[in-house]
């Protein structure tokens, strides 16, 4: 079964009212302590009229975008629910965009000696970008965390 072709069952008109402007219901559902189990919150990724874009993508502004972050960090944070709340924020983009070292290149094996087909017989033994996730949750202790997370892989949590 192909995971990601549910999502096309999304678009229809049946389930409209699981989806909501983030100014006009996520912060009530924040302060009320409303929020459901699994929330997924976009960014506006085009300039509206006189609203700016508030993501981190180029050519927009990227402080619109952490201003947005910080916005959800504090609705969640005020909530009632917070003591409940784990908070993900994942970066999608890579090659530089957020990233002071380059990936490793030299002396990296190949994880099962396995090469891939001709014309090109790809090695497999380099590193692939680095695609940064930030965890935010009172269940955390401060300053803790993980570094050096070497695969990419999508998470879906149920609580």
């Amino acid at each position: 079964m192909n995971f990601f072709a549910n999502f096309r069952n999304l678009r229809k008109v049946k389930y409209i009212d699981n989806f909501h402007l983030f100014d006009a219901k996520f912060k009530k559902h924040c302060e009320e302590g409303k929020l459901p189990n699994y929330v997924v919150i976009e960014q506006r990724y085009f300039d509206l009229l006189s609203v700016p874009a508030n993501d981190d993508h180029p050519s927009h502004d990227v402080g619109e975008g952490q201003r947005f972050v910080k916005e959800v960090y504090e609705a969640l944070r005020t909530s009632p629910q917070w003591n409940e709340i784990l908070f993900l924020i994942t970066y999608d983009e890579h090659g530089g965009f957020y990233d002071h070292v380059p990936t490793p290149v030299d002396g990296v094996p190949n994880p099962d000696d396995i090469a891939g087909p001709p014309p090109f017989n790809f090695q497999f033994d380099r590193l692939g970008v680095r695609v940064p996730t930030i965890i935010i949750s009172p269940w955390i202790q401060a300053g803790k965390g993980m570094i050096n997370i070497y695969i990419y892989i999508y998470v879906i949590l149920k609580f």
